[in-house]
């Protein structure tokens, strides 16, 4: 199981569990507005009334607050994004205000359920004078007794079945590490992203300066040949070393920062791109004039051509006439 489907996985269950609790939410307010239509005028010595009240008007407001999450979750598993969107998907739902309206509310409704614990346990009369009351509001309190013992229940097992795993059986074979306990780590396409190049001292572009001449990951110093691995974050590690790191923990090891196919690929693509001041300074190169161009002389260059130049031959010398003429 890889780490794209395990989020799907994750996602589905987060969107049941939604869906789940607005079906839930559903029959007790209707069953709370029957039952306060009915016994409203119906005092007793107990505030099992507005006890009631409150609990319909907190499911009511919670119910559109757990359909804006499932939007967002099924938009999510409709598209299959990325694998490192699923954890962007998260962060945003956290810090939504759906999200935080609706942790306080489930905060509150849980105090408020315990208050209602105790309105029903110290009522005397109510069962007599509003026993439709006292019966809805008697079922209110045991389900939530029930869910709340069942959660405490299967939390309590988890942690008794990672404590005698991690005592008594051998470890997971790395195999079948993603499907027992999904990894954490960096994907396949994550690792064959990341940029290398050869460490050498005599490069003048060598990135490496006597300050970051050290791997923090085997606090090896770089010698002459070795691979170096470049994250977008600037730092620089062994080839193999920060490989076998990502693989546990995608982040950083020195500045926590995470190692995504997104911000690769943005460091890839700045690099490759040339910086706005780069190509001010290539204008400028270009249009400023060289001095004393207009003075200089212009040298036509002759056409060339296929044929062999022509070899020439030395001008004859004339001799100069004699004064004296040979006797016949």
């Amino acid at each position: 199981m890889t780490q794209g489907q395990h989020n799907i996985l994750v996602a589905e269950q987060m969107i049941k569990s939604q869906i789940f609790a607005c079906l839930y939410c559903a029959p007790i307010v209707l069953a709370i507005a029957v039952v306060l239509g009915s016994e409203w005028d119906r005092h007793c010595d107990a505030y099992l009334q507005l006890w009631l009240l409150g609990v319909g008007i907190l499911q009511v407001i919670r119910l559109p607050l757990r359909v804006i999450l499932v939007r967002k979750l099924m938009y999510y598993v409709n598209h299959q994004a990325e694998e490192d969107h699923f954890q962007t998907c998260l962060d945003d739902m956290k810090r939504s205000m759906a999200h935080i309206i609706l942790s306080f509310l489930n905060f509150l409704s849980l105090a408020w359920y315990l208050l209602g614990i105790v309105e029903t346990m110290r009522s005397n009369d109510c069962e007599a004078k509003a026993p439709d009351t006292f019966k809805l509001s008697l079922a209110l309190v045991i389900i939530f007794l029930v869910f709340l013992g069942f959660s405490c229940m299967c939390r309590l097992l988890y942690i008794c079945l990672v404590c005698f795993h991690h005592a008594m059986l051998p470890p997971v074979p790395q195999q079948y590490q993603g499907f027992f306990m999904p990894n954490s780590g960096a994907s396949e396409e994550v690792l064959k992203e990341i940029p290398t190049f050869t460490y050498s001292q005599s490069d003048d572009g060598n990135p490496i300066t006597s300050s970051n001449n050290t791997c923090a990951v085997c606090l090896a110093d770089f010698v002459e040949g070795d691979k170096v691995a470049a994250l977008p974050c600037r730092h620089y590690f062994h080839h193999d070393e920060i490989l076998q790191w990502l693989k546990d923990k995608r982040t950083c090891p020195l500045c926590n920062t995470e190692v995504t196919l997104q911000s690769l690929r943005e460091d890839r693509q700045a690099q490759s791109t040339p910086t706005e001041e780069t190509k001010t300074q290539n204008e400028l190169v270009q249009e400023s004039p060289v001095p004393g161009a207009d003075t200089l002389p212009v040298v036509q260059r002759q056409p060339l051509s296929c044929r062999p130049p022509r070899s020439r031959r030395p001008p004859r010398t004339r001799r100069p006439p004699s004064s004296t003429r040979s006797p016949k």
